[in-house]
């Protein structure tokens, strides 16, 4: 099977918004036994901004000599200082991965995705499609070092959010599945309840009535969730964090979370 996971900021984040290390060695251990089981796994991940954060609110601590030492001490950020947040931390989150991956035997490369044209690309199909065969975890984040009016000048929309970009990306790989790990249980009803599965047809519905809260540091809330299957074309998968040890169970059949079942078109 193919597989797109994607991974949010606040399931990357501990309470003190630092990157949750432990999380992502976990998320390594699992993907790769996966990998074991012939699965080609595509991750695409957030947290940039979130881990720049981080760093620049520690420059004093770490000795680092800033011309403006107001700038990390900032509650909110202008869109073009998260773009150099999102530049810095980056390449941080990357070394978190590779320290992770390298310790249960596997390498990962990092893809940075400017706007919609790039995953539609076969270039970028024929880099990935090399990854599967060689055995290297493709890690894929929008590049939000690039600036918005340039994208949409040379027609290259940018994503919002990353549960698009990696719906967008299931659908160019023709995945068999996507998994949305969050905070949260899965898709919940009016009285708290998980919905275990939801069928194409009542995705709407189901928008419709739900209300846009996006978690903290993130920018997809669970409408940007729902409205992925109507864009990946295969099975997608809402699940909590602490069920990223069980992702080989739920496609296996258990029930784990919110199961919305995709749309199956030509792709």
């Amino acid at each position: 099977m193919k597989i797109v996971i994607k991974i949010g900021t606040s399931s990357l984040s501990k309470e003190d918004n630092t990157i949750n290390t432990n999380r992502i060695q976990e998320l390594a251990k699992t993907i790769y036994n996966l990998m074991l089981q012939g699965h080609d796994i595509l991750l695409v991940t957030s947290g940039a901004v979130g881990c720049g954060k981080s760093l620049i609110k520690k420059a004093n601590d770490m000795s680092i000599h800033l011309r403006d030492n107001e700038f990390g001490k900032k509650d909110t950020y202008s869109t073009v200082e998260k773009t150099v947040l999102s530049g810095m931390g980056q390449g941080r989150l990357l070394s978190y991965y590779s320290q992770a991956f390298e310790k249960v035997g596997l390498f990962v490369e990092q893809v940075l995705i400017a706007g919609e044209k790039d995953i539609n690309n076969s270039f970028f199909k024929d880099n990935i499609d090399v990854c599967f065969k060689v055995g290297i975890v493709p890690i894929i984040n929008a590049n939000d070092t690039v600036y918005d009016k340039e994208l949409v000048e040379n027609a290259n929309k940018r994503y919002s959010d990353n549960d698009i970009l990696a719906s967008e990306l299931a659908h160019s790989i023709k995945a068999d599945a996507l998994i949305l790990i969050t905070n949260v249980e899965g898709y919940m009803d009016e009285n708290n309840e998980v919905v275990s599965e939801i069928d194409y047809e009542e995705i709407d519905k189901f928008i419709a009535n739900t209300s846009e809260n996006v978690s903290s540091g993130g920018t997809g809330g669970m409408q940007s969730k729902l409205s992925t299957c109507k864009i990946a074309g295969c099975n997608t998968y809402i699940i909590h964090n602490s069920q990223i040890c069980n992702i080989d169970l739920l496609l296996h059949g258990e029930k784990i979370g919110t199961k919305i079942i995709g749309f199956i078109k030509n792709r």
